[in-house]
């Protein structure tokens, strides 16, 4: 096979992964995975963990100093 024509199977396979849906499939450590667009409810859900998550490190590592100022 030709390096333009190897080129032009890969393509051609990866295009294969998507479907009409807007998934994606790929495999990923012998496992297949689909992944899907989120729904703007789903994206602010997400958005909401991640900021209380971040708030919560936050606040653990000012206490943190905090009391290693004090000893």
């Amino acid at each position: 096979m030709k390096e333009d024509e190897i080129m032009e199977s890969e393509s051609s396979r990866e295009e294969s992964l998507s479907n009409s849906k807007g998934e994606s499939s790929s495999d990923y450590s012998l496992e297949r995975v689909t992944l899907k667009p989120l729904l703007p409810k789903e994206v602010s859900e997400d958005y909401l963990k991640m900021k209380m998550k971040s708030d919560k490190e936050q606040k653990e590592q000012r206490e943190k100093e905090r009391a290693e100022r004090i000893q």
